[in-house]
């Protein structure tokens, strides 16, 4: 390329005019060098023939180079999206996870019957056996009795607990409360028997000393009334709730431990057992505040 193009396309001055100028269309060295600085800047470096091997092999290089590497991205890229993959995945179990029940602790109580009848404040008329007897839980219900129970021999009107002895004694009752004399020295497990004058009306006391007071221990509302009741129950949670405080439920309808999760029980009816039982597995579990149907 001669200077009178270059000096037209800006890439070389225009050479000073003087009496000692030579009319030379030539580059000088230097500005041949300028010139090659300027071509490969702007990609226009020419390749001569000698070196056509040579850039053939640079540009093959090049080439395979900027495939792997293609190839390493890509690869790359497939490994992140299946760790994108996971973490989303992972995501979702955590967010499942946050709402789903969590692992109620059954609390553990025992006491001798002797302790029990202390804390109760329960006078028995009189006592038979061995009043150390070990007492890890109390019913009134024979389906329900399981060994280390005590069993209150409560009377509706329909049933007798009087009568339910031997299936008591099979399922692993090791005392009994009565308001008759009855006969335990045929039974296999029942160590002590002990008779009031009334056992319906002793048991809420008994029940209550063997869970150690749960309801002293949390904030109880109590809902009553002919319609709306459902509505209130849930509605009054929800602002506890809302402050912060884990908030039970013991309803016709349902049983909360706190939140969400649900308490699964085979009785609805909210009689003394089964609301000291559920109380302290609410306060065994954190619940702070509970709100109750109470009758009218």
């Amino acid at each position: 390329m001669k200077r009178k193009e270059l000096v037209k396309q800006g890439l070389l001055e225009q050479a000073p005019k003087n009496a000692e100028a030579v009319d030379n269309d030539e580059l000088d060295p230097d500005e041949g060098v300028n010139l090659e600085k300027i071509n490969k800047l702007r990609g226009l470096t020419i390749v001569s023939d000698s070196d056509d091997g040579e850039n053939e092999d640079s540009d093959e290089e090049d080439s395979s180079q900027f495939d792997e590497g293609l190839s390493d991205y890509e690869g790359k890229k497939r490994e992140n999206d299946k760790v994108n993959v996971l973490d989303s995945s992972f995501e979702l179990e955590l967010d499942s996870f946050g709402k789903s029940k969590v692992r109620i602790v059954e609390p553990k109580f025992k006491m001798s019957l002797a302790e029990l009848l202390d804390e109760s404040k329960v006078v028995p008329i009189s006592v038979y056996g061995d009043l150390e007897v070990e007492i890890t839980g109390i019913q009134h219900d024979s389906r329900v009795v399981s060994a280390g129970d005590l069993f209150v021999c409560c009377v509706g009107r329909r049933t007798d607990g009087h009568l339910c002895l031997s299936e008591i004694d099979k399922r692993g009752a090791v005392a009994v409360v009565a308001s008759k004399e009855i006969d335990i020295e045929d039974t296999l497990g029942c160590k002590a028997l002990v008779v009031v004058e009334d056992t319906n009306s002793v048991l809420p006391a008994l029940v209550t000393s063997f869970h150690r007071y749960p309801l002293k221990n949390m904030a109880i509302i109590g809902i009553t009334g002919t319609s709306g009741k459902t509505t209130t129950y849930y509605s009054i949670k929800g602002m506890y709730e809302a402050v912060g405080l884990r908030t039970g439920m013991l309803s016709s309808v349902a049983y909360y431990l706190h939140g969400d999760n649900k308490l699964e029980s085979q009785n609805m009816t909210l009689d003394a057992v089964l609301v000291q039982n559920l109380m302290a597995k609410m306060l065994h579990n954190g619940t702070e505040a509970v709100v109750v149907e109470a009758s009218s």
